[in-house]
């Protein structure tokens, strides 16, 4: 059984022997209340790394409710075709368990030129 915490190193153990790239992330900041007061942190993180010609790059929205649309920007390079893995689930609690093995599984799919 993977864990949660075993899907997400799936998803960046790609990075691993690449070369790291220089990223930037710009989006609104998450809030919430904590003790009765508001507080906030960061609206889209990631990383990416170049292996060969193959660039890996990772995305985290921590908001748990709401999508991040985002626009990316690759400079010095071009694009000849494009896979999306995405780790959701429409419970935040979710887990897997011996019964559920795969609550927590990623999804793929190929991007189009239009996406």
């Amino acid at each position: 059984m993977v864990t949660p915490v075993g899907r997400v190193f799936e998803l960046y153990a790609g990075h691993q022997g690449g070369e790291s790239l220089r990223t930037e992330f710009s989006a609104p900041q998450v809030s919430y209340e904590r003790d009765g007061q508001t507080a906030r942190f960061w609206g889209l993180k990631g990383s990416a790394s170049m292996r060969g010609k193959n660039l890996l790059l990772t995305v985290v929205n921590p908001h748990v409710s709401e999508p991040r649309e985002a626009e990316i920007t690759l400079r010095g390079g071009a694009f000849s075709s494009r896979i999306v893995t995405t780790l959701t689930h429409h419970d935040l609690h979710a887990r897997n368990t011996f019964d559920r093995r795969d609550a927590g599984a990623p999804a793929t799919a190929s991007l189009s030129s239009a996406d």
